[in-house]
């Protein structure tokens, strides 16, 4: 099996120069695009989705989101989620219980939690998470309130499970038990800091049988109880304090709020089993929920992939197609983008009718004249000479079937086809386009007739105005199959719980192959010539081939999605490689989660800063991923003062002074300034190229600085920038 990919140069480097990128760069850049190593790494494209906890960094004016498990933090900067990217050999906190604060004396995002044995304490300081290892510390728990006191400079952590009661300040170094008079009963809490009362205010479930549900108040010394009457608040919520209001802000079910006197609820009325309504959120547990100094408002996302805002009302500012289960897609070549349609909603437990596009890096909803109505157990292929995506089959509720017409989605627009004969009501068919022959191929499904279920292996196909029943001599003995079409031997394989079938278009050949799980998550890689697969194995992410008798296993790596057995999976032209999608969990609620198979994006840095101190300016980036823009800060320069961003696509190391200039020639500078509190901060847009795969670009900021001892500048080390997807 091949591991090396051939990188169309020529129209890289088109695109290079059409992206606005300097021409200078062409050259510099060409000598690095020969064969690339083909990499098998699952790389997230999605927003953030899972259990974590969100605080609002003062000192670079973003908010930091710290998730739990997998232990990935990403960052917002008003108006878009950039992931960071671990430097080599730089840990993070894979945490289950996570709980994290802003210390804003210390300039660091302080997280504990716990690796399911050991309490852990972590600082992040915008370019590194350090573990640290105190003297004293609280013991192992889930669901501990933390919040930054303003007015005493300690980061506090009260209640968890087991430690219901307990109250730890950090200073930085150590953590301190504090001892107060009146000791809370929370255990599962939520804390945040109200800074126009000088408060930290927690909420959360109590020991004690008559009062589940609780409000305390920290004023340094002791707890005191302010729970009010008609109080809905709850643990598995989170509370965040809104400098604007003035009051510390709650989301559970709906949004309420605390000024410290009166608890007031939200008019939206709490969520009941099928409300699907979109003007506000879904009730979660622990959602990430904190004020958004850029926008001015409340902010609140994970675990369905989606972006929420609030100011007297929600705003949606960002989504991905929700939850679901039994949906279908297909990669339509024609507009370069992944179709999504239907499925089973997770949450409201009802069919779905929406359909989304993604083009490689980001979802958006796709909104036409007329709509299919809501189905799951559908499936769908793409039509690559009529360029049209053909749906049939699934069910309309849980019940009835779909009628069997056939679904045309053309030029933007479905249209619905009627036509006689056809291969009636049913579900979980398998479709796949045969491009030798011009046919959709349809197998199999299954329907019941009363209380009789039929088990269907008849074989159709689609000639774009017609079905067509074909009579195979052989046919394949089970009625589920999974579809793909294999370019390279012009044949439809189909992968079932007990082999391989494939279909030349007359009839059905067996290979008695059980390597594969079902059902098959793969699709057709024209890279590599083959159909290939992916699965979980013994914890790791196992892809296989297709070689035409057996399947090969040619890479296994670690295992990063939850349960690769639910999702999809299509080549994208577009992107360059192979496009992932889970669109349902063994936890529903849970949004669509997309990921790119290939090459995970690196920041390394390299050489020394310099500056009078001796220390110097420090730079970081987030993940350079291609069709994302990437964002360089510079930090802990001179404050006030004229600063510069130096890029190049080549280094050497140019003594100027004391210091030396790392980045080749030609380098471009963009000229920034730094905040009061020596901040500063450059966006690089970085094209969708998939040949760009793999380079490397060099980063160097620059800060003035009247004491420096070369030319009155500051340096930052170098950063290389090894782009991917």
């Amino acid at each position: 099996m091949p591991h090396l990919v051939r990188v169309p140069v020529r129209a890289t480097l088109r695109a290079i120069a059409a992206a606005g990128l300097p021409l200078a760069w062409v050259a510099p850049l060409a000598a690095q695009l020969a064969l690339v190593p083909q990499q098998w790494n699952i790389v997230p494209r999605h927003l953030p989705n899972a259990f974590g906890t969100a605080v609002w960094d003062e000192h670079r004016r973003r908010v930091v989101l710290v998730e739990g498990f997998p232990g990935r933090t990403w960052e917002w900067d008003g108006s878009d989620w950039f992931l960071h990217a671990p430097r080599p050999g730089e840990s993070r906190p894979p945490l289950g219980g996570i709980a994290a604060a802003y210390d804003a004396a210390r300039r660091q995002v302080v997280a504990f939690g716990t690796d399911g044995l050991q309490p852990q304490t972590w600082v992040f300081d915008g370019v590194d998470w350090q573990r640290r290892f105190p003297a004293n510390t609280p013991s192992a728990r889930y669901g501990p309130g933390m919040a930054y006191d303003a007015a005493r400079q300690r980061v506090l952590l009260t209640g968890g499970l087991p430690g219901w009661g307990e109250t730890w300040t950090w200073d930085g170094t150590d953590w301190t038990r504090v001892q107060s008079r009146t000791n809370h009963r929370l255990s599962w809490c939520t804390a945040a800091y109200d800074a126009s009362r000088q408060r930290i205010v927690a909420i959360g479930t109590t020991v004690a049988p008559r009062e589940p549900q609780a409000l305390w108040e920290w004023d340094g010394v002791d707890w005191v109880d302010r729970t009010p009457q008609h109080f809905s608040g709850s643990g598995e919520g989170t509370l965040a304090y809104d400098p604007i209001d003035r009051r510390c802000v709650h989301f559970h079910y709906s949004m309420a709020s605390w000024d410290g006197t009166t608890w007031r609820q939200d008019r939206n009325p709490r969520w009941a089993l099928g409300d699907c309504p979109r003007q506000y959120p879904f009730p979660r547990a622990r959602p990430a929920l904190v004020f958004d100094g850029t926008s001015g408002r409340m902010l609140m996302t994970g675990k369905f992939a989606e972006t929420w805002h609030w100011r007297g009302a929600w705003h949606l500012t960002q989504t991905s197609p929700k939850a679901r289960y039994a949906t279908a897609s297909v990669y339509h070549a024609a507009s370069g983008e992944i179709i999504l349609f239907g499925g089973f909603h997770a949450q409201c437990e009802i069919p779905m009718d929406d359909c989304w596009a993604f083009d490689g890096w980001n979802w958006r909803e796709l909104k036409t004249r007329r709509t299919p109505e809501p189905r799951w157990l559908h499936r769908m292929a793409y039509d690559s000479v009529r360029r049209e995506t053909v749906m049939f089959g699934g069910k309309t509720d849980k019940f009835r079937y779909a009628a069997p017409s056939t679904w045309v989605l053309a030029d933007g627009n479905w249209r619905e086809r009627h036509v006689s004969p056809n291969p009636g009501e049913r579900t979980d068919a398998a479709m796949a386009y045969d491009v030798a022959r011009g046919r959709v191929v349809l197998f199999g499904g299954r329907r019941i007739r009363g209380n009789v279920e039929q088990l269907l292996r008849d074989t159709w196909e689609w000639d774009g105005l017609q079905w067509i029943q074909q009579t195979a001599l052989i046919a394949p003995t089970e009625h589920c199959l999974e579809l793909a079409y294999d370019a390279a031997r012009q044949r439809i394989v189909g992968v079932g719980h007990f082999g391989v079938w494939e279909w030349d278009g007359q009839s059905w050949q067996a290979y008695p192959s059980h390597y594969r799980l079902f059902p098959a998550v793969m699709t057709y890689d024209p890279r590599l010539h083959r159909i290939v697969s992916v699965d979980q194995r013994n914890g790791e992410q196992s892809f296989t081939s297709w070689n035409g008798s057996a399947w090969e296993e040619f890479h296994r790596g670690s295992l990063t999605v939850g349960h690769t057995r639910q999702g999809m999976m299509h080549y994208h032209e577009v992107a360059g490689g192979l496009v992932y999608v889970q669109t349902s969990d063994y936890f529903p609620g849970l949004g669509t989660e997309t990921y790119l198979i290939g090459h995970v994006p690196h920041v390394s840095p390299f050489g020394r800063p310099c500056s009078a101190a001796g220390l110097g300016p420090r730079g970081t980036a987030t993940a350079p991923n291609l069709g994302r823009p990437c964002r360089i800060d510079i930090l802990d320069a001179r404050p006030q003062s004229l600063a510069a961003l130096g890029l190049s696509a080549t280094t050497q190391s140019t003594p100027i002074g004391q210091c030396t200039l790392l980045l080749g020639q030609p380098a471009w500078l963009t000229p920034l300034a730094t905040d009061a509190a020596g901040f500063a901060s450059a966006l690089l847009p970085l094209p969708p190229i998939p040949g760009l795969r793999a380079t490397p670009l060099y980063a160097q900021g620059f800060a003035l600085d009247p004491r420096g001892s070369t030319l009155g500048l500051a340096f930052t080390a170098g950063l290389q920038l090894t782009l991917g997807d």
